[in-house]
C-alpha cells in the first residue's frame, strides 16, 4: 500500500464496510462483507484463492478494521471484481437465514461502494440556453449529440414546395414590397446564370470559350 492510500468505511443498510483508495486502485474489504451476510469467512477465503481470476487480484493489508482490537492482514479485492465473488455464491446452497441478505448484497452492494468513490465535483456541464422568448433549431449529430442553434426571431423553416407557393401568394411571406424585389431580382440572376451554363454545355466543345458566358 502506497504511503498516499486513503482509508474509509462506507455504510451499507448500517453495516460498515471498509475501502481503500490506493492510486488508482479502489479495494473492498472482503471479511467485513461475507461476516455481514453471515457466511464462514475461511470457507470463502479458500473459494477465492481456488478461483483463476480472484486469486490473482488479492491484496493483503495490514490494517485495523472497525470493531477489532489491533491491526490484523485483511484481504481485499478490487471493486471491479466484488461481484464476481458474490455471485459466485449460490443462494440456494446457503442458509435460509442468510439467503435475504445474501441477496441484497448481490442486488446493492457494488452500486454502494461504487457510488462512494464518485462522490467528486462533478465536471462542469455546459451551460444550458433559457428557452424562454427565443427561437432555437435542435438537431443531432452523427454521434446522436443535440445541437442547439439559435435562429432569428423572423426565420422561416419550409420546403420546397412551401417556399414556391408562398411566393406567389403575396400575404404568406410577411416581407416588404423591397424586399419581395430584391427576391424577384435575384432569382432572376440565379436564373439567367443557370441558363447561360446550360447553353454553354450545349455548345460543341470546339466552339466554347473556356468558361460560359457571364452576362449581367
Amino acid at each position: 500500500m502506497t504511503s498516499t492510500a486513503t482509508f474509509a468505511t462506507v455504510d451499507f443498510h448500517g453495516q460498515a464496510l471498509t475501502v481503500i483508495t490506493d492510486g488508482d486502485q479502489h479495494l473492498v474489504a472482503m471479511k467485513p462483507i461475507s461476516d455481514n451476510i453471515g457466511l464462514s469467512w475461511s470457507g470463502q477465503f479458500e473459494r477465492i484463492k481456488r478461483d483463476e481470476v480472484l486469486a490473482t487480484c488479492v491484496r493483503v493489508i495490514r490494517i485495523q478494521l472497525p470493531g477489532d482490537t489491533q491491526a490484523r492482514d485483511n484481504i481485499f479485492l478490487p471493486l471491479d471484481m466484488l461481484n464476481g465473488w458474490l455471485f459466485g455464491i449460490d443462494v440456494s446452497r446457503c442458509r435460509k437465514e442468510t439467503q435475504p441478505a445474501l441477496i441484497q448484497y448481490k442486488r446493492e452492494c457494488y452500486a454502494v461502494l461504487a457510488a462512494h468513490w464518485q462522490k467528486r465535483e462533478p465536471a462542469q456541464k455546459a451551460e444550458v440556453p433559457s428557452l424562454v422568448n427565443r427561437r432555437w433549431l435542435v438537431s443531432y449529430d452523427h454521434d446522436g449529440r443535440e445541437q442547439v442553434i439559435p435562429v432569428p426571431s423572423d426565420a422561416m423553416v419550409m420546403n420546397r414546395q412551401q417556399m414556391l407557393a408562398n411566393v406567389v401568394d403575396p400575404n404568406m411571406l410577411g416581407i416588404t414590397n423591397e424586399e419581395m424585389y430584391q427576391l424577384a431580382m435575384g432569382a432572376l440572376a440565379n436564373l439567367k446564370r443557370r441558363l447561360d451554363h446550360q447553353a454553354w454545355l450545349a455548345t460543341p466543345d470546339g466552339q466554347r470559350s473556356r468558361f460560359p458566358a457571364c452576362r449581367a
